[in-house]
């Protein structure tokens, strides 16, 4: 998660990058882990400023 400027906070392009990093964990029978982290803070939430419609 490298969004520093806004707090990590997820639009679609970190949405879809975490959904394929989810999904290489969970197609790979050898790894049982996956962490997550974030410089700052670790996730503000959801991007609004990416919608918009805010």
């Amino acid at each position: 998660m490298r969004r520093e400027g806004k707090r990590n906070a997820v639009n679609r392009q970190l949405a879809d990058a975490l959904d394929a990093a989810l999904n290489t964990l969970d197609d790979d029978p050898g790894l049982y882990v996956g962490v997550l982290g974030g410089t700052e803070c670790f996730c503000a939430g959801s991007d609004l400023s990416s919608r918009g419609d805010y």
